[in-house]
């Protein structure tokens, strides 16, 4: 799983990717659903349970 996170529109932007796994949080590597929430929080849905992880993006 790599989660991108953008920042504003700009000419120079810094991009950061986290990849996340079962060694970080993740309860499977098989994704069904992945959503940001209004506060930028990145919910993540596996076969597993619901919901898998929350990740805050900045």
């Amino acid at each position: 799983m790599l989660i991108l996170s953008l920042g504003a529109p700009a000419q120079v932007q810094d991009i950061s990717f986290s990849h996340i796994t079962t060694n970080n949080g993740l309860s499977s590597d098989n994704i069904l659903c992945m959503l940001q929430d209004g506060k930028g929080f990145i919910w993540i849905t596996t076969n597993k349970r619901t919901p898998s992880l929350r990740w805050h993006i900045i």
